[in-house]
């Protein structure tokens, strides 16, 4: 499998917002020790931070050497003087007056990282604490119109939804129409919709937006697969690449579909086909839904266009998607979740996730699954230490440990390494434990960024296996989308799944894939 190298948002820190451990003022450069550390606060539910961190103890450990510890000044910096000359380990362990996570990150090199590095701890500044921002140019519009059928006729919207919402995103319930891929409405029984289109900033590269619409109504592969079809889609749609909506409201009028006449495969490989099938027995089996999407023009979000399900039966399904050009370097790339479907309750909890890229002229989309990394072993000492079996390709672990509330106490990023030892001892209490794999990053990636794996709000900012469980209603097939509202939600626009890692530069059929462990509970 081709794989990419890791391009997400790189966090820049400018050599003046930090000052040396040595009482000097203004600007001067960054470090003046053989190897510094700069230490700063990540995002809280207030947003990010980005203050440095001080009091906070940083050791670096290196290969074959003695640990040494220093604690960050004011500044945020921590200097020591003497570098390891090749691979090494780094920890820090905030105060406790300070909410914030401690933190590991093994198998690095100072040959990649350099001698001045910048570690940025996840921190819950409570949001009554972090100035709001202020948006420059606040934007007011909308556009108002009536979305039709190719016949003429009006599309309705829900007919049985109890609010005009993105919940109402589901087959029967048709009549959608986006702008921008972000701002969207549902229709109401004539076919009218109006999109508000406010609090963002006039800020921006464009004065245009797409205008999308579509009748969500599309069930594919009836009969088949575990839960009784294969895909979901738009049948008919409406698509403008340019609309203009700066200073007021447009009246646009009708906006008429077409039929879709589009088609895209997609094909679950070997890997993941064997990731599916490792959950096949004991009440449950393998299952993926993966959502499709179109990044269709540098001046608008992505558009969510087609939904499929995978099983070990079902490995390849080919769904009907708008025929909207894929010109200019716009791409369609999809977001597959994978996991075990409870054959009695149809419960479904997923252990896998991949952003899995197409470009023009690759026969299918092809969806994969990284081999999950082995449940994490607690040891009885405190600090504990944790170890795992290794993820088949995985190239980086990342292990997450939680309190009774939820919040998250320690993480730690790995390489080669299949273990880690907290850095200080846990309080008394209970605990659970997760390790996630990946196979585009290593453990150096997490130098001067908060966090890598994908997230979700519903839990402080963490993704963790609970918060992918959702029902799949196999009987009522209209329901289906509805049931995974709930991760569906985090997909679309301005949700914490949505885009994660996209970097805009499309390679065929590559990919980024995340899986986990079981959540492991225990107590110090």
């Amino acid at each position: 499998m081709t794989k990419r190298s890791s391009a997400v948002l790189v966090l820049a820190i400018g050599t003046a917002l930090a000052v040396s451990g040595c009482g000097v003022t203004g600007a001067p450069p960054a470090a003046v020790a053989p190897f510094s550390v700069l230490v700063i606060l990540g995002g809280g539910s207030g947003g990010f931070s980005g203050q440095p961190a001080a009091g906070v103890v940083v050791t670096v450990s290196p290969s074959g050497g003695s640990p040494v510890s220093q604690t960050t000044d004011a500044t945020g910096r921590a200097n020591f003087y003497s570098s390891p000359s090749g691979t090494y380990d780094v920890s820090a362990v905030p105060p406790s007056t300070l909410p914030a996570a401690a933190l590991t990150i093994r198998d690095l090199n100072v040959a990649t990282t350099g001698r001045d590095i910048v570690l940025v701890l996840v921190h819950g500044l409570p949001s009554d604490q972090t100035p709001p921002r202020t948006i420059s140019g606040p934007f007011t519009g909308a556009i108002t119109g009536r979305l039709v059928r190719q016949d003429g006729s009006p599309q309705p919207g829900p007919d049985n939804c109890s609010s005009s919402s993105a919940s109402c995103h589901i087959p029967g319930n048709a009549g959608i129409v986006t702008y921008t891929g972000l701002f969207d409405d549902i229709t109401d029984a004539s076919g009218n919709f109006t999109i508000n289109r406010t609090g963002m900033s006039n800020e921006r590269p464009a004065v245009t937006g797409s205008l999308f619409g579509g009748n969500w109504d599309g069930m594919g592969g009836l009969g088949s697969g575990v839960v009784g079809l294969t895909h979901l889609y738009f049948t008919q749609y409406a698509y403008d690449p340019a609309v203009s909506l700066v200073g007021g409201t447009l009246a646009y009028g009708d906006f008429q579909m077409s039929s879709v006449t589009g088609s895209l495969p997609t094909a679950l490989d070997s890997e993941g086909q064997s990731f599916l099938a490792a959950f096949n027995g004991g009440g449950t089996v393998g299952f993926s839904v993966t959502d499709l999407f179109l990044y269709h023009a540098i001046h608008s979000q992505d558009l969510w266009l087609s939904e499929v399900y995978h099983d070990t039966g079902v490995t390849s399904v080919t769904t009907p998607i708008p025929q909207i050009s894929t010109a200019q370097s716009v791409y369609w790339y999809g977001l597959a979740f994978a996991g075990a479907l409870a054959t009695a309750t149809f419960d479904f909890t997923g252990f896998g996730l991949t952003t899995t890229y197409l470009t023009s002229g690759a026969a299918a989309l092809n969806v994969s699954f990284l081999p999950r990394p082995g449940t994490p072993v607690v040891g009885a000492a405190n600090p504990p230490a944790i170890s795992w079996a290794a993820s088949s390709g995985a190239t980086v672990y990342e292990v997450d440990v939680f309190d009774a509330s939820g919040n998250l106490v320690y993480y730690a990023a790995a390489s080669s390494s299949l273990s880690v030892t907290m850095p200080a001892a846990l309080p008394s209490g209970s605990y659970t434990v997760v390790v996630y794999a990946n196979d585009s990053f290593t453990s150096a990636d997490y130098i001067g960024r908060e966090r890598l794996r994908p997230t979700l709000r519903a839990r402080g900012g963490l993704l963790r296996p609970g918060d992918l469980r959702f029902r799949v209603a196999r009987r009522d097939r209209a329901q289906l989308a509805r049931s995974v509202d709930p991760v569906r939600q985090a997909l679309r626009a301005g949700g914490a799944l949505h885009r994660p890692l996209l970097d805009r530069t499309p390679f065929s059929n590559n990919d980024d894939r995340w899986s986990w462990s079981d959540e492991i509970a225990f107590t110090r």
